[in-house]
């Protein structure tokens, strides 16, 4: 079996790190719908979808 070759994440140099962050934004930037998804269930003011309502049903 042949060893891995690739670098462990701590072995990436910084100005590797850097040039990574900096495309990771740049995507973001000009894509905004690939990032973070935002948690609309934390927000307690937002009623449940009746799909929800509906799954919470079947499992009582």
């Amino acid at each position: 079996m042949s060893e891995s070759t690739v670098p462990e994440p701590s072995a990436t140099p910084a100005s590797e790190t850097d040039s990574l962050q900096a495309a990771a934004e740049a995507i973001r930037d000009e894509h905004p719908e690939y990032d973070e998804v935002p948690v609309i269930e934390a927000d307690e003011t937002v009623p449940p979808r009746p799909e929800e309502e509906i799954a919470d049903a079947d499992r009582v």
